[in-house]
This record gives structure tokens, sequence and C-alpha cells, in this order.
């Protein structure tokens, strides 16, 4: 099973790229944040004719979630109201046995500013969500970058939104629940990052962030055989801020 997280920054504004990004990786599973859409205008044709079904949940301008799928569904979840409030952010789908759940974490805006404590708060209930659960993949935008080789600069970015003390603390309590970084499994290296602002030519200094994941429990991680950043795909013109996160897993 090949599966992807892409934040896409506008569905609509990247559908063609995400596209060729279809043709040529092949994924199973796709999980998109930030589609930006309302379900009635969703580009449900686009993906049928290349063979995908589509579960999504968005609204106009912010947030929206989906999974896009060759493979069905066993069951699915939208209700997370609980978590997410009005916002649309999270999205799961239960296939052959395994829950993915699909998470576009808030960003948190200034730290110590009440949509900072939304995003601690959102990540203390997705915790206390999931842990009741077996067999999980977690992926998408989670908009904090665990460790300090996650970062360009952690002397500078250590009081910043995405890699606050606070916003680090509370994804590492998630993390305990059992969960393996996929991508960490296989990739020890610096420098490996999801996210360029796409100002001062941040791309080009790979002056980026690692905050897009696929988390997996133990029992799902260890059956994994790869996963890569696809940078190929942000060094395309008029693309997301985001490059897409690849995992292979021998299920």
């Amino acid at each position: 099973m090949k599966i992807a997280t892409w934040n896409v920054n506008s569905l609509n504004a990247r559908l063609e790229i995400l596209l060729e990004f279809i043709e040529k990786r092949k994924p199973d599973i796709i999980a998109l944040q930030e589609t930006k859409v309302e379900d009635d205008k969703f580009p449900l044709h686009a993906f049928n004719e290349v063979g995908y079904k589509c579960l999504f949940k968005g609204q106009k301008a912010y947030n929206g979630v989906a999974i896009i799928s060759k493979m069905d569904w066993d069951k699915y979840e939208k209700n997370f109201e609980d978590i997410e409030g009005e916002q649309k952010r999270i999205i799961m789908a239960e296939i052959n046995g395994i829950k993915i759940i699909n998470a576009y974490f808030p960003h948190g805006k200034m730290v110590d500013s009440s949509y900072f404590q939304f995003k601690l708060d959102f990540i203390k209930k997705l915790k206390e969500y999931i842990s009741k659960l077996k067999n999980v993949i977690l992926l998408g935008d989670f908009n904090v970058a665990p460790e300090e080789m996650d970062v360009y600069n952690p002397d500078i970015l250590q009081y910043s939104i995405g890699f606050s003390v606070d916003e680090r603390n509370a994804l590492n309590e998630l993390y305990s629940i059992g969960f393996v970084d996929v991508f960490r499994l296989h990739n020890k290296n610096k420098g490996e990052y999801t996210w360029w602002d796409y100002r001062s030519n941040s791309f080009k200094r790979n002056a980026g962030m690692r905050i897009d994941h696929i988390w997996a429990f133990k029992n799902i991680a260890s059956k994994s055989i790869l996963c890569y950043i696809d940078k190929e795909i942000r060094a395309k013109p008029k693309t997301s801020d985001h490059a897409p996160v690849v995992a292979e897993f021998d299920l």
C-alpha cells in the first residue's frame, strides 16, 4: 500500500499538479489538507476519471481535508467537532482494518494567543481520541516540527510558531501513545523539510521545516518499506508551499 499526504494549499489551484503527481507516483491513498473548497464544488469527476474514490469535507477559502483512494473503505468518519469545532480539519477512513486519520492541525498564529491555545487543545483532544483505537495511521500537516533537525535554524525558531517548546511537548505526548515517525524510520538526515515559505527564496536556500508527517502505530510501521519527501513537486511553478510525503507499506 502506497500512501501520500500533501497540503495542497487550495485544491482547485493545484489540481493539475496533483493529477501529475498521481500519474507519476501512483499512490493507492492520498490525504489532502487545505483543500479550501466547499463540498458541492469538490472536483470529484477529476479523480473518478483516473480511478479514485473521494471522501471529503471542506469550507470556502479555509481548511478542508480529503482522502482520495483507489481502495474501498469499510467505514468512515467525518464528525470530529469535539476536536476541531466548526473548522474542517479531520477525516478518517478505515481501509483493510487500518484507520487512516487525515488531520490538518491548526497553525496557532502567535505563541500565547487564543489561537495557540486552540492548537494545543486540538492536539490533546486528538491524542485522547486516538488512544482508544488500534491499527492507526495518522498523517497530514501537523504544523509542528518535532526536533531540532527538523528545522533549518532551531536557535532562531525555538520561540516561533511550529517549533515552540509547548507545541513540541504537546506533539510528543501524542506521539507517546504508540506512534512511529515513518519518515524518520527510514531517513535520519538533517535538512529534510516539507514546507518552505514562498518568501525570501526559502526553497532554493532550503530554509524549511518538516511539519508534514506520516505516523503509524508500531505494528503497522514495522511493515513500512520506504518513506520520502517529494521535493520535485515543490519545485514546480505555482505549486503549494508544502511538498508531499509518500510512504509504502507491505500490507
